[in-house]
């Protein structure tokens, strides 16, 4: 079983979620933990598209006993973004 790994993804308008986007990218990442994103489906999106990383996929998974090992994992924590 791998080491489950929570992470945050700081302020929704810093530069945490393209840095994260890109370090949980590399395969070997998921070679060594199972990476648990905390954060808004819609901000990782977005930051996606700013970080041009177009091989980051991820299961999005309602609750922790619905990750899934070995892969990215993202638990929605808000659906709605502030004006």
């Amino acid at each position: 079983m791998k080491i489950k790994l929570g992470i945050t993804i700081g302020d929704v308008n810093g530069i945490g979620a393209e840095i994260l986007i890109k370090a949980v990218s590399d395969p070997r990442i998921t070679d060594i933990c199972t990476p648990v994103i905390y954060a808004s489906a819609k901000v990782i999106c977005y930051h996606r598209n700013i970080a041009k990383v177009d091989n980051f996929l991820y299961n999005t998974a309602s609750s922790g006993d619905r990750i899934v090992e070995g892969k990215i994992n993202l638990i929605n924590c808000w659906t709605e973004m502030y004006r």
